[in-house]
């Protein structure tokens, strides 16, 4: 069945599920409106999903629980709209509507976790995994808001913005032991307590939570690959450091591929005033080492990983002086470096005399803190026309060095190459006015103004208007735009086999979407349309022959240290196009719960060449998920099914070595049964007691982002 004809048959399903719930009792209209989710990650203001600015997703603690979902790319691939993940066995790579850039490390995806940017300046990255260290146990919710995302957020929002909001102590008290283990491959423990004191006279609220995961596995067997002679010595291509395989690459792969993640989060509230602060450590090898130039290395070598560490701080206070205006203000401070460790025992990887093994190592460091200032002015205050402005002032320290040496005696083989040591200030300025002349009308516009050392000024507006077309039925058309700045290894990465850079220009991304909504007792129908144009996308582009001789008569490179050669350059557009379709609700009181959402969407990128124009390796042009669940009330046990679908889409690298056929990954489901409930004895949390899977109807006190 064509992507069309799927899309067809949903609709047809969405349209008998309308006929014979179209005549629910007004009390379900009351019980929907009380089940509406609210965000705040939109435009800094509590709102329901149908009235925010953006397409927003608001995935709750008992949603997350109800569906076993273990980590939060599980959450976004089954939980979430428009969002989709690839996990290439390390950080995984997040797309939204059509688009997934593999090997981005999610640096299009802005995340969050309670208000706290969590993407590093110097490649960009976020860890949407296990990596990131924050315990899903003590997660409440998980905003996910789709398209171009920089009027409130900067940099990086390009795809949307994934905001994770943390548990207080009062929805969390006592203590929290947690252990689950996955035979042969994994385990994990975590430990939380919530405690509520006074403090100088006002309550206060205080969370610490540890988690820690090691995954060991499973084992890989690669066929094998006869890679030839070593063209610098003329013989089979050592790939162990004891020469004991040779010539062909393959094997059991059992040493590299494991995960090691402790984290610790602590979140202190006082009546307006929060203090957080996240610690973790993330390492982890898997079969094929290097995930930004894919050097090779030796074949399952433990000694093959990479390791972030992370120290951040977030102090923030909020002010109400009136009615009308409200002040927000947050201090951060932010550390976080990154180790890449090598070893390549090829004689063309390690061209030394008397040097048999190089052992490769990348260092990369960076510290930013800034302030963030924001006013909010409800004019009327009924929240009909209210104005917020905000300044976003950041200093950031960035380093990276590469360096080879001779594993065997540790004597330095070549200079230290891509060293980076700089200093950079950033300013974002945004302005956003929201308003609702009438009980059907809605709107927001807005824009934000980021001015760096390294990049020309980028302006980012968005524009968004809702309107009521009938009882239930809502419409929404949004413009936005959005950009990322060249990262700080993008813009000075020069080592082997890269050469450095020339100017960068930010990427930039515009979309135009509508939505349509229909709501009708406990239950809701949407649709959508969306367009989005991506320009300067920033990749390594395959140097040609005469761009390697030109290059190294210009003494950029030295072309006898490499037969491929790469060059960061603004080299790819993305248009991209499609449609959403899908439905939630209950039945029998919030016993019984549904929900489903699909999205198709054609993305073509073309290159500088004309004509090259080609689909994006690895990005599904459909995919979805859909849900069922049903409570028995009372002790007894809540049953639920949940399960994605993923069309085939061309496999990672499939137009590199002009292949035919085109390589494909085929398509997939994924399904997943829990039985979940109290056990005999024990006492319910306060979010468990009574609780049918209800989402939230009041505004959280802070928006935050998560990401396991």
């Amino acid at each position: 069945m064509t992507a069309r004809g799927r899309i067809a048959v949903g609709a047809a399903v969405l349209a008998c599920l309308y006929a014979t719930t179209a005549h629910a009792e007004d009390t379900s209209d009351l019980e929907g409106t009380l089940d509406t989710p609210v965000t705040t990650t939109a435009s800094h203001a509590a709102e329901t999903t149908a009235s925010a600015p953006a397409t927003v997703t608001v995935v709750t603690a008992e949603e997350l629980r109800r569906y076993g979902i273990l980590t939060l790319d599980q959450a976004l691939d089954f939980l979430s709209r428009g969002v989709t993940t690839g996990n290439p066995l390390h950080q995984v790579d997040v797309g939204a509507r059509g688009v997934l850039l593999t090997k981005d490390q999610g640096n299009h995806f802005l995340l969050l976790v309670n208000g706290h940017a969590m993407n590093e300046p110097l490649f960009g990255s976020a860890r949407f995994e296990r990596g990131l260290g924050i315990s899903l146990e003590e997660v409440d919710h998980i905003e996910v808001m789709v398209g171009p995302s920089s009027v409130l957020y900067g940099s990086n929002a390009m795809l949307g913005v994934v905001n994770v909001i943390t548990k207080r102590a009062k929805d969390y008290g006592g203590p929290h032991l947690v252990a689950e283990a996955e035979p042969g491959k994994s385990w994990r423990a975590a430990a939380g307590i919530g405690l509520t004191f006074g403090l100088f006279g006002k309550p206060t609220e205080l969370v610490v939570q540890l988690d820690g995961t090691y995954q060991y596995g499973p084992a890989f067997t690669v066929g094998p690959q006869d890679l030839g002679l070593d063209l610098a010595s003329g013989k089979p291509i050592r790939w162990k450091r004891d020469g004991s395989i040779a010539g062909v690459w393959g094997g059991a792969i059992d040493d590299q591929h494991y995960a090691i993640v402790p984290g610790l989060h602590v979140r202190l509230v006082r009546g307006g005033t929060e203090l957080n602060v996240f610690a973790s450590s993330y390492k982890r090898a898997w079969p094929f080492f290097d995930v930004r130039t894919r050097t090779a290395t030796t074949l399952n070598d433990p000694d093959n990983y990479e390791r972030d560490r992370s120290l951040r701080f977030d102090l923030s206070h909020r002010l109400v002086l009136s009615p009308i205006v409200s002040l927000y203000g947050r201090l951060y401070a932010d550390g976080w470096d990154n180790l890449q460790n090598g070893i390549d025992a090829r004689a063309g990887g390690c061209v030394y005399p008397g040097t048999s093994t190089c052992h490769n190592v990348s260092v990369g460091l960076a510290r930013w803190g800034g302030v963030e200032l924001r006013g909010a002015f409800d004019w009327r205050a009924d929240g009909a026309y209210v104005t917020t402005l905000g300044l976003d002032a950041r200093r950031i320290q960035v380093g990276h060095k590469y360096d080879q040496s001779d594993l065997d005696t540790g004597k330095p083989l070549i200079s230290s190459a891509s060293v980076i040591d700089a200093w950079d200030s950033t300013l974002g300025a945004y302005l956003q006015q929201a308003f609702r002349p009438s009980a059907r009308v809605d709107g927001n516009v807005g824009a934000r103004l980021d001015v760096g050392e390294q990049y020309h000024p980028v302006v980012s507006p968005r524009a968004a208007v809702g309107f009521g077309l009938w009882r239930g039925g809502a419409l929404k058309v949004i413009y936005a735009e959005a950009f990322r700045a060249p990262t700080w290894y993008e813009r000075g990465a020069k080592e082997l086999g890269v050469q450095g850079a020339g100017e960068l220009a930010p990427e930039r991304v515009r979309a135009v979407e509508a939505d349509l909504e229909h709501r009708f007792g406990t239950h809701r129908l949407f649709f959508g349309a969306f367009f989005s144009r991506f320009r300067d996308l920033i990749a390594p582009h395959v140097l040609t022959r005469d761009e390697i001789l030109a290059a190294a008569a210009r003494g950029e490179i030295d072309a006898l240290r490499g037969r491929v050669w790469r060059q960061y350059r603004n080299v790819d557009t993305i248009d991209d196009y499609g449609g959403e379709i899908g439905a939630d609700g209950s039945f029998l009181g919030g016993a019984l719960r549904y929900g489903l959402a699909f999205t198709s969407a054609l993305a073509l990128r073309s290159g500088t060449a004309p004509g090259d124009s080609q689909t994006l390796p690895v990005a599904p042009h459909l995919f979805g998920n859909a849900r069922l669940s049903y409570s028995l009330g009372g002790n007894l046990p809540t049953f639920a099914l949940v399960g994605r679908y993923v069309s085939d889409r061309p496999a990672d690298r499939a137009y590199d070595g002009g292949f035919t056929p085109l390589p494909m990954a085929p398509a997939f489901v994924e399904l997943r049964f829990t039985v979940t409930g109290k056990i005999p004895g024990s006492r319910a949390s306060p979010t468990e007691r009574g609780s049918t899977g209800s989402r939230p109807i009041a505004a959280p006190t802070s928006s935050v982002p998560s990401s396991p």
